[in-house]
């Protein structure tokens, strides 16, 4: 079956008129209240607790477009689509401090420097076609061009105290999914651990791939040369 997928980023204003599923969802953009001291000393480098907190207050009087917000202050949306308008898939992503509901997470802090995933929903009838392997190596694509070393994200794992509608419900990526596509626990946990890409892992086997193609393209137009001229020499001798 060719769905004919295709996958592209979102700007701002494009929440609200695509109508998005999750552009009413505050899951990653509310925390429970801390105090300060200990979430400074257990947060970032300074520069980015201070942008973790001004994008908090931020969206706390934003509160009927967070996505929008979010998006506004540099994080990043891509969605897989369906003849033009049809949403089939999305993942969010950005930095770190855009995510203040982080901090809830026995496994908090990610590294503030790598880009953080963090979540992806797939619609329930599309989700065995590999919209989410095409969203991730999307994301990886762009975050090679823009020099990033790593990718990270808080995975959810199937257990018993987690009824199955809530997990699925809960948009954090299966930690199955990220172990196949080539991420490894950073920091453990019985329900969310926290997952690492090294990005030059894929780069090394991306430039594989496109020097594998070049290779087979070259012997493919060597082959359609030869076969030309060979072609030509035959024509050339039966005419005399």
């Amino acid at each position: 079956m060719d769905l004919k997928i295709k996958i592209k980023d979102i700007g701002f204003g494009d929440v609200l008129k695509l109508k998005i599923k999750c552009q009413s969802c505050d899951y990653w953009f509310t925390c429970n209240k801390r105090s300060l001291v200990k979430e400074f000393n257990k947060s970032f480098k300074l520069k980015d607790f201070l942008r973790s907190k001004l994008f908090e207050l931020k969206n706390k009087s934003n509160k009927d477009h967070q996505l929008n917000s979010f998006i506004k202050n540099g994080g990043k949306i891509k969605i897989a689509y369906l003849n033009k308008s049809e949403i089939k898939g999305m993942m969010i992503y950005g930095y770190p401090y855009l995510f203040p509901k982080l901090k809830e997470f026995k496994v908090y802090p990610p590294d503030s420097s790598s880009i953080f995933l963090a979540c992806m929903f797939i619609e329930s009838n599309y989700q065995d076609f590999g919209i989410g392997e095409r969203l991730l190596l999307s994301v990886e694509k762009d975050m090679l061009k823009q020099g990033k070393k790593s990718l990270e994200t808080i995975a959810k794992r199937q257990n018993d105290d987690i009824p199955e509608d809530d997990f699925e419900n809960l948009h954090l990526i299966p930690i199955k999914f990220l172990i196949k596509n080539g991420f490894f626990i950073k920091k453990n946990d019985k329900y969310f651990p926290l997952l690492r890409l090294d990005l030059s892992t894929i780069e090394t086997v991306l430039n594989e791939e496109e020097s594998l193609l070049d290779r087979l393209f070259k012997k493919k137009e060597l082959s359609r040369s030869t076969f030309i001229n060979t072609k030509s020499t035959k024509a050339s001798s039966n005419s005399r």
